[in-house]
């Protein structure tokens, strides 16, 4: 199995974004698509959008063992492949992003791939020079950030009907 992170610069990219996202918010979680979409999702300065995209190989391997990459080419015709995980980072300024929308389709939950994506996520933006990463995490997914790193900032509010906390997490300076 090999494991890609798309960066979404064409529009077939962010559709396939668009596609998870709505899988997993729209239909699964019953969130109103006016809700979950708006003027942010388009290609456009203010955000980044990614999709992960799982191949499978002759060899399957967990995702701790995978073949991994970042990539803004199209998917891979090849191989059976499956969008599993979308997100979109909006830049708050030179140094922080908000990372929304992150989102992991129900048969890829608990296999390590969100974790893997937040990974990579954090290393992208690492490298350009983003100092913090902030998010509002659904407060019933909180641990799983704690336990990525991240820190609660906030005392909980309510967002679409549902108890959030504001998280961040800084890069560690060397």
């Amino acid at each position: 199995m090999s494991i890609v992170l798309h960066v979404a610069t064409t529009t077939e990219l962010l559709e396939r974004a668009r596609t998870v996202r709505e899988q997993v918010f729209t239909i699964e979680k019953q969130i109103p698509k006016s809700i979950e979409v708006d003027e942010l999702d388009c290609l456009n300065d203010m955000c980044d959008h990614f999709v992960v995209e799982v191949m499978e190989c002759a060899k399957t391997a967990n995702v701790g063992e995978s073949v991994v990459s970042i990539s803004e080419d199209v998917k891979s015709e090849n191989k059976k492949s499956t969008d599993v995980c979308a997100l979109r980072c909006k830049y708050l300024d030179n140094y922080r992003i908000q990372l929304q929308r992150f989102c992991v389709m129900k048969d890829y939950r608990e296999t390590g791939i969100g974790r893997w994506t937040l990974e990579q996520i954090e290393d992208y933006y690492w490298d350009k020079g983003i100092t913090c990463i902030t998010l509002d995490a659904k407060f019933h997914v909180s641990e799983f950030y704690e336990k990525c790193g991240y820190r609660k900032v906030s005392e909980p509010f309510m967002e679409a009907d549902l108890l959030h906390v504001v998280m961040e997490k800084r890069r560690i300076q060397e």
